[in-house]
């Protein structure tokens, strides 16, 4: 049975849509567009949203990342592994599950404050920088966030690999396998300094990483946008 589409709607070769549907639908794009303004703008939620977020992302993320990346940094100082499945095998059978996550709960808490200085420097980034400024207010969010997240994340980055590659490096039981003790070897021996071995190296890689990553991915929120905002209408 077909209706009158003057009174229930417009009509799209076989599928009728209601006017209310259409009216909602353009409402609903509309708020989004403003919501996405606002938030662009500087207003929206409070940072400390985002600083819980990149807490949480961080524990979640280390709990899948750190046994392969324990594995890749044994393989890269040592020889007595064939491949990633045999380092894998034999460091489970030696040292157990255990072995894979060396000094695990230590790590969350600096890698989780690290984390959250990413987000948190995201954020401001995107509140702090002129919108007018286009994709260069992405690349600049990039290095805001990079910047504020680079001088947390070195310390942590050189006590976690020196304490993956404790038993390796030095052989059997160490004590360097233990975070507390690794930073307060490093400390004692090199000061500030070691904590910071290849700084600029490590933002050699991961500012250009940023810089496309965080430029793509707010890209791809405007694109998703534009699209949706352009399919209710």
């Amino acid at each position: 049975r077909k209706h009158n589409s003057k009174k229930y709607g417009a009509r799209d070769e076989d599928i009728w849509i209601p006017r209310s549907v259409q009216h909602e639908s353009m409402s609903s794009a509309r708020d989004e567009s403003a919501e996405s303004d606002a938030l662009s703008a500087g207003g929206g939620p409070p940072l400390v949203h985002s600083l819980v977020a990149g807490g949480c992302a961080a524990v979640a993320s280390r709990v899948f990342t750190l046994p392969p990346d324990t594995i890749k940094a044994r393989q890269q100082v040592s020889s007595i592994y064939k491949g990633t499945a045999d380092a894998f095998v034999k460091i489970v059978r030696h040292e157990g599950v255990r072995g894979l996550y060396p000094g695990f709960l230590p790590l969350l808490l600096t890698v989780v404050p690290a984390n959250m200085c990413y987000f948190g420097g995201y954020e401001l980034g995107k509140r702090i920088t002129p919108h007018h400024w286009g994709p260069g207010r992405d690349m600049a969010t990039a290095v805001i966030a990079q910047s504020l997240a680079g001088v947390a994340y070195c310390p942590i980055d050189i006590v976690k690999q020196t304490v993956q590659t404790a038993t390796v490096v030095q052989g059997g039981e160490s004590k360097m396998a233990n975070p507390w003790h690794a930073a307060r070897t490093i400390w004692n021996a090199q000061g500030v300094k070691g904590f910071y071995r290849g700084f600029v190296a490590m933002n050699c890689l991961w500012m250009p990483w940023n810089l496309i990553y965080l430029s793509l991915y707010e890209a791809g929120k405007r694109t998703a946008s534009e699209y949706r905002q352009h399919d209710g209408s």
